[in-house]
């Protein structure tokens, strides 16, 4: 049965944070245990998106926040790796910096980019590792309500999680925390503590032995 473990943002957080994680998941996978990893966005990504948002609101120059952003999210992995994420946030800031304001809506949008870019940089650093694991986009399998910014599961996101789950043939999911999508295909989050709900969702959609919270 499977380990479900959580990361924090703080533990994902560049330097020994990434590297503690690493250390875990390549013990935990040595003993050949089943696992399945969800991470939140690494370290103040959150806050960051937050006060990008803000000062494009404000039609502020925000360019060497969202450089200081990239800088700190692409460390240690090449930048294309994180390239469509970084060009959607790039986007959706454009878009509210011209409007002067954002919707729930685009809120949603703007801070699932710190969870996507989280899944995928682990994924990056564990196959530089030789480690199979392969980077879990919750919103393909966590279908939402469509209130935005605290969104709730729809009881067909179990069958959806398991379906994917039963194609990984031993790779390890690094699922992201926090975000869903709604059945039209809309970016949602699960509101505070939302990583924390989407692992204990994984935990019981797939009757996990056991959850392991790191923070």
């Amino acid at each position: 049965r499977y380990q479900v473990l959580k990361f924090g943002g703080k533990s994902l957080a560049n330097g020994s944070g990434i590297q503690h994680v690493q250390n875990i998941i390549q013990a935990k996978a040595k003993d050949n245990s089943a696992l399945a990893v969800v991470v939140s966005a690494r370290a103040n990504a959150t806050d960051n998106l937050l006060l990008l948002l803000e000062t494009a609101k404000k039609g502020m120059d925000y360019s060497q926040l969202l450089q200081s952003f990239q800088e700190y999210q692409c460390a240690g992995v090449p930048a294309a790796c994180l390239e469509k994420e970084l060009t959607t946030l790039q986007q959706l800031l454009e878009g509210v910096k011209l409007l002067g304001d954002y919707t729930n809506k685009i809120k949603d949008r703007v801070l699932a980019q710190g969870e996507l870019i989280a899944s995928k940089y682990l994924v990056y650093q564990l196959q530089a590792n030789h480690l199979q694991a392969v980077a879990i986009d919750s919103r393909t399998w966590l279908k939402t309500d469509a209130v935005f910014g605290a969104a709730q599961p729809l009881p067909n996101s179990k069958d959806n999680l398991q379906g994917i789950i039963k194609k990984l043939h031993g790779k390890i999911p690094i699922i992201t925390g926090f975000i869903g999508s709604t059945l039209e295909g809309e970016t949602t989050t699960l509101g505070r503590n939302g990583s924390n709900y989407t692992a204990s969702l994984v935990a019981n959609y797939i009757d996990a032995e056991e959850l392991q919270n790191y923070t």
